[in-house]
């Protein structure tokens, strides 16, 4: 009797799940048409440095253990 209830009350909670997501709002689309970038817009992932200089600032150096 009361695996019969436990059957029932989890396809209860089933059906309340599935009510749920039917009102979910879509996404909206991965690409946007009337958003677009312009054409002169990066198409690769890819950065170019040229004459980078870094520095490390050292604010404490003891904190440096070796």
């Amino acid at each position: 009797m009361i695996r019969w209830y436990s059957s029932l009350a989890n396809y209860i909670i089933s059906v309340e799940r599935i009510k749920q997501f039917m009102h979910i709002p879509p996404e909206p689309p991965a690409i946007v048409e009337d958003r677009r970038p312009p054409s002169s817009w990066p198409s690769k992932g890819r950065i170019d440095l040229q004459d980078l200089r870094v520095r490390e600032l050292i604010i404490n150096p003891t904190t440096y253990g070796g």
